[in-house]
């Protein structure tokens, strides 16, 4: 591959994995998104592109653009423990401050369950969660 003067990179779309390139390298002047955010974290997890990874995970933990549930759905998915471990925070943080409220989510396991987000990640993912406990994840 390193004579070759094109190299054919399969499962990825070109413009996405240019666009990757630059925000490694500081040149992207394509602002983050969610849906951009999650085809750069298949390419990521991929090609194993720790710096995309990395810059993916900082965006997700400051951004009010995506939702909490979307965050930890991602974080799961593609094994982003800053970003778990933030969210999980989070949510025992709320807990403590809401015990025994009406109307606030009695696990975090129907917090997930409960988002709209839920439905649109795949079987993989939601099935190891509601077997058991998501706090356990983050080991």
């Amino acid at each position: 591959e390193s004579k070759q003067e094109e190299i054919v990179i399969k499962d990825a779309n070109p413009r996405d994995f240019d666009e990757l390139l630059k925000k490694m390298y500081g040149a992207s002047t394509e602002p983050f998104t969610v849906e951009n955010a999650i085809r750069y974290m298949m390419m990521v997890d991929m090609f194993d592109l720790q710096i995309a990874r990395e810059q993916v995970e900082n965006w997700l933990l400051y951004t009010d653009l995506v939702s909490i549930h979307r965050k930890f759905l991602i974080a799961y998915h593609h094994n982003l423990k800053l970003l778990k471990n933030d969210i999980v925070h989070q949510f025992k943080e709320k807990a403590a401050d809401h015990t025994n409220r009406a109307g606030y989510y009695r696990s975090f396991r129907e917090f997930l369950e409960e988002s709209p987000e839920w439905a649109e990640f795949p079987l993989s993912v939601r099935v190891p969660l509601l077997l058991g406990n998501p706090c356990d994840l983050l080991k």
